[in-house]
C-alpha cells in the first residue's frame, strides 16, 4: 500500500487538519519504540512497527485519530509484539 492509499484509508489527522503519511507515523513510532527497547536491534524494531502499521485490524480502530495517539498506540503495540514470549 502506498503512502497515499494509507492516508486515504486511515485519515490520521492533526488538530490543524493535516493528514499524516504512513512514513511520518512510522518515523515517530520507531523513535518511541527504540527508546523503549534500547537493546533491541533497530531492524527488528523497524519490522515490528511496519507490521503494526500494515495490520488492518489494528489500524482500522484508529481511523481519524490524532497522530500523537496513533504513534503512541503503534509504539506500544510494536513493543508488546517484540517482548511477548513465544508459546511453548
Amino acid at each position: 500500500m502506498t503512502d497515499r492509499e494509507w492516508q486515504d484509508r486511515y485519515e490520521i489527522t492533526s488538530v490543524k487538519g493535516k493528514i499524516w503519511k504512513r512514513s511520518e507515523v512510522q518515523a515517530r513510532a520507531m523513535k518511541m519504540t527504540t527508546t523503549l527497547l534500547a537493546d533491541t536491534p533497530r531492524n527488528a524494531v523497524l519490522e515490528a512497527v511496519k507490521l503494526v502499521l500494515d495490520d488492518e485490524t489494528f489500524m482500522r480502530q484508529r481511523r481519524g485519530m490524532v497522530p500523537a495517539r496513533v504513534i503512541e498506540d503503534v509504539a506500544f503495540e510494536a513493543f508488546a509484539r517484540l517482548t511477548r514470549k513465544p508459546r511453548a
